[in-house]
């Protein structure tokens, strides 16, 4: 039963870590699709400064490939929606030509309960734990099946016999009863020594649950640490994404009045591509991290 459960975890995990992939894709491409904008409004203020001859010819060809590697980063991010979309659907059984978009999660999900909750649903849901628990009681069922070989076995006899051969000097139908007892009063010292190892593979079982259950905790305390973690550098990232997208934005504006140069424009847009990057990555290992959190609760 706790093999089947461990199996049925592992295909929830499966499904869970599918679906969180399909998120971060998700997020990742609105990200994108919400700084191309301005790429393309950076491409459009270099096109208009060449006209005016008041920009290198260097900085439009950087403009041109700026945009150019949006819009692949944008191709490549449905790409990867795609395919998460397809593994998704496979593993739910559905047409994996199925069309969704997820609801979007928030990144301040309240959904886990404090520590001290999560590593109590981990000990009761975790199948290594109950299979743990239950080799000790198998242990004490065994050490307790031992000592009562100790006790002698008194039980209740009945014989019934038939005389048949014996004509009239013995009853044709003869039947006794009476109480039946077995004992070894002398077994050299093979039940104590049995007994003995059986009492020692019960303390045994006993070590295996504590280390299975610190284990287990262990592992919730670090997924734990893990998404919070990385819940603050997500929320970092998020900051660092919106300020860079700001600062483009009023750069572009000083650019239209003349009062900086293109190469501001183009070190803050590459401020911008480096923000997504980063925001990027911090949205993967969120996802991960909530993931990991999940498989250690052993929540279904």
């Amino acid at each position: 039963i706790q093999d089947q459960k461990r199996i049925r975890l592992e295909v929830v995990d499966n499904v869970r870590r599918a679906y969180y992939e399909v998120v971060e894709a998700q997020s990742t491409l609105d990200s994108l699709q919400a700084s191309l904008p301005y790429y393309e409004e950076s491409h459009r203020l270099a096109q208009e400064n060449r006209s005016k001859e008041t920009i290198l010819g260097s900085d439009v060809l950087n403009a041109d490939a700026q945009l150019l590697k949006m819009r692949n980063a944008i191709s490549d991010a449905r790409d990867r929606v795609a395919s998460a979309s397809e593994k998704l659907n496979d593993l739910m059984g559905r047409d994996i030509h199925t069309e969704f978009r997820v609801a979007a999660i928030s990144q301040a999900d309240g959904d886990f309960a404090s520590l001290e909750a999560m590593e109590n649903s981990a000990l009761q849901n975790r199948p290594e734990v109950k299979k743990a628990h239950i080799q000790v009681e198998q242990a004490d069922y065994d050490a307790r099946a031992k000592k009562a070989e100790y006790i002698p076995e008194l039980s209740l006899a009945f014989n019934y016999y038939t005389t048949a051969n014996f004509e009239n000097i013995l009853p044709s139908n003869v039947g006794t009863a009476g109480l039946s007892l077995r004992w070894e009063p002398w077994d050299w010292g093979r039940r104590r020594h049995e007994y003995a190892e059986k009492k020692v593979k019960e303390e045994q079982a006993k070590v295996g649950v504590n280390a299975t259950e610190r284990s287990v905790l262990l592992e919730v305390r670090n997924a734990f640490r893990q998404l919070e973690n990385s819940r603050r550098q997500l929320a970092s990232t998020d900051a660092t994404d919106l300020t860079a997208r700001q600062r483009l934005k009023e750069v572009q504006e000083q650019v239209k009045r003349q009062a900086v140069l293109s190469r501001d424009l183009f070190q803050a847009q590459s401020e911008l591509a480096s923000a997504d990057s980063g925001q990027q990555r911090a949205l993967a290992a969120f996802w991960k991290a909530r993931a990991d959190l999940k498989k250690a609760i052993g929540e279904e």
